[in-house]
């Protein structure tokens, strides 16, 4: 056991530098990324959770009605 995660530490790869932070901007993306904002279609994530959560438990209570 002792052999085996001793030497995973000898296949890691070394810690990268942390990125310069330039002063009055934060972190900036990591290159070739798009932007994803998420608060574009946050409306349509609320109706669609509220619904499935609607629909469990109007199964769950539909199960413990109907005898075994």
């Amino acid at each position: 056991m002792l052999v085996l995660l001793g030497s995973v530490s000898a296949f890691a790869a070394p810690v990268p530098p942390a990125p310069p932070v330039r002063q009055g901007v934060g972190i900036p993306p990591p290159p070739g990324d798009p932007p994803l904002p998420i608060d574009e279609n946050l409306v349509f994530l609320l109706i669609a959770a509220l619904s499935f959560g609607i629909y469990r438990i109007y199964e769950y209570r539909l199960k413990q009605k109907t005898p075994a």
